[in-house]
């Protein structure tokens, strides 16, 4: 069995290396620039982290059910992979939905729940309110790549991740950040629309992956 766990452990812990090494990265670059601004993204970087917990959580979940539905059997019913697919994008929907009302609609601003024993900076807070839609659709695109990467991860297929990530996020995100903010002197906060698009063509390399993987299943 070592080779089946060594084909699927190393690229998924390459992926977490490298995701948190893009964030850490992402921060050095603005902090050479805007201190202020950083203080916003470190925010809006934390609340994602926190609204990401529900989705993990159902990428695990996930990727515990997908080999049993693949092997044909769940206790004493068949399971089908098309059925376990359906409903774990059923839950992180309605989880976005439920998110976006608080978020958007009661404008609960959750990344200022970070700031204990000071009164937050009236720039910074700008700042927030601002980026609100980019903040959920920055959440919403990874809560969506989570859940399908869990699917595909449940499947065996974890090499399709990792290059997403480094193409998309190393690629895409930091080469147009160090472009945008060191090269053409764009303001700082462009940054946060950077995450954006990179997170989109994340989201849109691992959903051609993943329909392509299901009709193969």
């Amino acid at each position: 069995m070592l080779p089946d766990f060594l084909r699927v452990g190393p690229p998924t812990a390459g992926i977490f290396l490298i995701e948190t090494m893009l964030f850490t990265g992402m921060m050095f670059l603005l902090g050479r620039n805007n201190t202020e601004f950083l203080a916003t993204l470190g925010l809006i970087f934390q609340y994602a982290t926190m609204a990401m917990m529900i989705p993990i959580g159902l990428s695990q979940a996930t990727v515990q059910r997908v080999p049993v539905s693949v092997a044909g059997n769940v206790g004493n019913s068949p399971a089908n992979l098309k059925q376990v697919t359906q409903a774990s994008l059923v839950l992180v929907g309605l989880y976005l939905v439920v998110l976006a009302v608080l978020h958007l609609g009661f404008e609960i601003r959750f990344s200022e729940l970070f700031v204990v024993g000071a009164p937050l900076d009236t720039q910074v807070r700008d700042d927030i309110d601002r980026a609100k839609f980019l903040t959920f659709a920055i959440i919403a695109f990874h809560a969506l790549i989570i859940v399908m990467a869990g699917i595909l991860r449940g499947i065996g297929d974890v090499q399709s991740r990792l290059w997403i990530v480094l193409i998309c996020y190393w690629g895409a995100e930091l080469g147009l950040g160090v472009y945008l903010i060191e090269v053409a002197g764009y303001l700082v906060e462009n940054s946060i629309k950077v995450v954006a698009i990179a997170k989109l063509l994340s989201l849109l390399s691992i959903l051609l992956r993943f329909t392509k993987t299901l009709r193969c299943s």
